[in-house]
């Protein structure tokens, strides 16, 4: 049995705790304790990360907060609900991804501020960042009320893996694909994404420096989407397109709006055996 280390303490330095859980720590009701319990990973240890069953509430401190940071060698289970609590910021990131070999799974939830944010500008409330990520696999999770998007990858991730995941109620976007080499986005259902453009599903739209290629999009579930997948790889300024390969195969789209499949400027596209609605 998992012993209460940890009483109403702050925790900074560096750790070798290889084995971490949320039952160590007493005052889980408290706001932002999963940032302590975060801060005993250390990246250059193997980490295993519990998460147990129950609500923790977690508060954004600033504008642009990465609010809670997972960095290389993790092994994150989430199977609690993690809340956050209700902020009036333009942009920040309830979970970051940044760094080497990070594995998040469990049948947990991660729900942001939508319903309830204070402020009315912005579009970049994120419920997970994945950032320089390198073999990332993101499984299991629930993640929903984005006040932007539910998952948005970008800086030169790699290999990112996006498994059996419930995507809900994003204000801006499902998935934002933005410069990422080897992608699969698989078994995982999105819905209710609306309430700012560009409002897709799934949109891969590379910013003018970036660059995706080598995507597969596979049974995935899209539904009461304002639009469903969408690509747009050529930034004005730049004569290349910035789209590599896609692969769409045994998806089920059904749209509200936009246009369920739009697909514009890539160098190799693959449409196999889905169903639109």
């Amino acid at each position: 049995e998992t012993q209460k280390v940890f009483d109403h303490v702050s925790i900074d330095g560096t750790w070798i705790v290889p084995s971490i859980s949320t039952e160590m720590f007493c005052g889980l009701d408290e706001i932002n304790v999963l940032k302590n319990v975060l801060a005993l990973s250390n990246p250059q240890v193997q980490d295993t990360v519990f998460i147990q069953g129950g609500i923790y509430i977690v508060r954004a401190l600033n504008n642009d907060d990465k609010c809670l940071k997972v960095s290389d060698n993790t092994f994150l289970v989430i199977n609690g609900e993690i809340r956050l609590e209700a902020n009036d910021y333009e942009r920040y990131a309830l979970l970051y991804i940044e760094g080497d070999n990070i594995q998040i799974e469990g049948d947990g939830m991660i729900v942001c501020d939508r319903n309830t944010h204070t402020g009315t500008t912005g579009e970049w409330g994120m419920g997970v960042i994945i950032s320089n990520g390198r073999n990332v696999t993101i499984s299991g999770l629930n993640i929903s009320d984005c006040w932007g998007d539910c998952i948005y990858i970008n800086n030169n991730s790699k290999n990112i893996i996006i498994n059996n995941c419930k995507l809900n109620s994003g204000r801006r976007q499902g998935i934002s694909i933005i410069d990422v080499n080897d992608l699969v986005i698989r078994n995982s259902t999105i819905k209710n994404i609306g309430g700012t453009n560009p409002q897709y599903a799934i949109n891969l739209e590379p910013n003018r420096e970036d660059y995706v290629d080598n995507v597969l999009i596979q049974d995935v579930v899209i539904e009461d989407c304002v639009g469903g997948i969408s690509t747009y790889g050529k930034k004005k300024g730049r004569p290349d397109t910035q789209i590599g390969r896609v692969e769409i195969t045994n998806c089920f789209i059904r749209t509200l709006e936009k246009i369920p499949l739009r697909l514009r400027t890539c160098k190799e596209i693959v449409v196999i055996n889905n169903r639109i609605h």
